[in-house]
C-alpha cells in the first residue's frame, strides 16, 4: 500500500480543504458519539428508524452498512448540534449569513475491513440534480465533526490538493461505495496522484472542504475505534437555496 503524506495546515482557498483542532468540546462529542452507537444498534437490529440506512449497492437488505443519513430525525443531540452551527461556525463568521442544506451523515469504519473504502469523488455529482448547487458551489462546502481519531492508519479522508479548482471532473461508473481510493487512481479523473495527501484529526477537530474538492477514504487496517465522523452541508451568505428545509 502507499505511504501517503500528511497535510498538517491545509489552506481552504489554495488546497480545497482546511482543518480547525479542538473546536467542538469534548463533553459534546462524547454525547454524540454515544448517540451514534446507539442510532447504528438500531440499524443494525433491524429496528423501525427514521433514519435512513445506506448499505454497500448491490449488498440486498442485509449488506454491510456504510453510513447513516438523515441523522436528526432520530436524534435530538445531532439535531442541536446542526441548529448550534457548530460544525461550520468556526469557519464562517457569525455575522455572515450561513445556511445549512441538508447533508447530515455518520460514517464509520470497522478495524480490519478492507473493504470499507470510499472511492474517488466530488460531492456535487450526487447533487446534481439540483440547479442551485452549480451556481452556489463556490460558497458550498461540507464539515465532519470528528467523533473517533482519524489517520492514515484508522481510515483517513485522503484528499486531492487544488482540485476544486481545475474546472470539470467527470464521473466515472460505479458506486464510490465499491470503487478505487488509492491515489494512483486519480488519474483517471486527470489528477495527479502526487497531490494527494491525507490528515490526521483528534475527536473534537473539524474537516471543512469544497464541495468541488476531489476525495476518498481508505480502509480502518489498524483502528483503535471506528473513525467515527458527522458530516454535513452549509451555504455561506445570500438565502437559503433550501428555504423549506427544517431540522428534524
Amino acid at each position: 500500500m502507499v505511504t501517503i503524506p500528511v497535510l498538517e495546515t491545509p489552506s481552504l482557498a489554495r488546497d480545497g480543504f482546511c482543518i480547525f483542532r479542538g473546536a467542538v468540546d469534548a463533553e459534546t462529542v462524547s454525547e454524540l458519539l454515544a448517540e451514534s452507537h446507539r442510532l447504528r444498534a438500531d440499524a443494525l437490529a433491524g429496528n423501525a428508524t427514521p433514519v435512513e440506512v445506506l448499505r454497500v449497492p448491490g449488498t440486498g437488505p442485509d449488506g454491510p452498512i456504510r453510513a447513516l443519513r438523515n441523522v436528526t430525525r432520530g436524534s435530538a443531540h445531532f439535531a442541536k448540534a446542526v441548529a448550534d452551527q457548530i460544525m461550520a461556525r468556526p469557519l464562517v463568521p457569525p455575522e455572515v449569513p450561513l445556511h445549512w442544506v441538508g447533508v447530515q451523515s455518520l460514517f464509520w469504519k470497522r478495524p480490519g475491513d478492507e473493504s470499507a473504502t470510499i472511492g474517488w469523488h466530488r460531492d456535487t455529482w450526487f447533487r446534481a440534480d439540483q440547479a442551485w448547487v452549480v451556481e452556489r458551489s463556490p460558497t458550498y462546502f461540507h464539515c465532519a465533526l470528528i467523533l473517533e481519531p482519524m489517520s492514515p492508519e484508522t481510515g483517513s479522508i485522503r484528499l486531492v490538493r487544488g482540485s476544486h479548482l481545475v474546472g470539470p471532473v467527470e464521473r466515472q461508473g460505479g458506486s464510490v461505495m465499491v470503487t478505487a481510493a488509492e491515489p494512483d487512481d486519480v488519474r483517471a479523473y486527470g489528477l495527479d496522484p502526487a497531490a494527494v495527501v491525507a490528515v490526521r484529526l483528534a475527536p473534537g477537530d473539524l474537516l471543512c472542504w469544497s464541495v468541488e474538492t476531489v476525495h476518498a477514504s481508505g480502509p480502518n487496517l489498524h483502528g483503535p475505534g471506528e473513525r467515527t465522523q458527522f458530516v454535513t452541508g452549509w451555504v455561506v451568505g445570500g438565502t437559503s437555496p433550501v428555504p423549506d428545509l427544517v431540522i428534524a
